[in-house]
């Protein structure tokens, strides 16, 4: 049962009530909300907080309770801390990972997460309205293939907050967000289909030290950073099956520089 702060549960006899609701009034009577929900959460201590109506403390008590007994208790000061602060935590988690692949986290982290409004926002606070806002505001900035990228940095971070019973759930995940979220190859790119015809004409017009790069592609299915870093020792041209390319290696970008690293899966 919600309790009224304003008023006196247990007047003395002869006390003087108020005009407005004829009850015996507190110390607190008039100044700020009104209602107290009162609940233990799962190690027994009292929680409270407060409301303007007796209907959504009673409300929030009963969900508060709910949760509690069924085991999906959240407390709902868990979802304090910024979102920004969440993501600096889960960018730490990851600094063990491919130095190339953890300073793209930074970068994403630092230039589209912290410094906007959903990065100052408390995560408890973080609604699908909101992220849609910052989706909107992205797109201005970003392609869809970069935006994609910040956007799955951020549902980590949610699912981190989800995992730190934070929040319930997390808010990436409703369904007008992921209906506006970027779509894998929805970049816009027209796609372009190569006849062998096409390539040869391509072959004929480059200089020969470069003519193995269109046999490479065409020939092996080779990615660009895997036919720029194959080399001749590559190349087994005694195997008993014939000829027989190892790819070991891809050239790639690390920040400004062009570094070796393992190939994809």
């Amino acid at each position: 049962m919600p309790y009224d702060r304003w008023h006196k549960s247990r007047p003395k006899s002869g006390e003087s009530t108020c005009r407005e609701h004829g009850k015996v009034p507190t110390r607190d009577h008039g100044a700020g909300k009104r209602w107290q929900a009162r609940w233990r959460n799962r190690e027994d201590v009292q929680q409270t907080e407060l409301f303007r109506t007796e209907a959504e403390a009673r409300r929030h008590e009963t969900k508060m309770r709910s949760g509690v007994d069924d085991g999906s208790y959240i407390n709902p000061r868990a979802g304090e801390v910024r979102v920004g602060e969440l993501a600096l935590t889960w960018l730490k988690g990851h600094e063990h990972k491919n130095p190339r692949t953890y300073r793209r986290h930074r970068e994403r982290v630092h230039l589209h997460i912290v410094p906007t409004a959903v990065g100052k926002m408390r995560v408890k606070d973080v609604n699908a309205s909101s992220l849609l806002d910052w989706l909107h505001d992205r797109r201005r900035l970003l392609e869809s293939s970069t935006l994609r990228l910040v956007f799955d940095n951020l549902r980590a971070v949610f699912d981190l907050a989800v995992d730190d019973s934070l929040i319930p759930k997390n808010p990436c995940l409703a369904k007008s967000v992921q209906d506006a979220k970027p779509k894998r190859g929805g970049g816009g790119r027209a796609e372009l289909t190569l006849t062998w015809e096409d390539t040869e004409k391509i072959r004929a017009e480059l200089p020969d030290r470069y003519k193995a790069l269109v046999d490479c592609g065409r020939g092996l299915g080779l990615r660009q950073g895997e036919i720029f870093g194959l080399s001749p020792e590559d190349i087994d041209w005694a195997h008993p099956d014939g000829a027989m390319v190892h790819v070991q290696r891809q050239v790639v970008h690390d920040g400004s520089f062009l570094v070796y690293a393992l190939p994809k899966p």
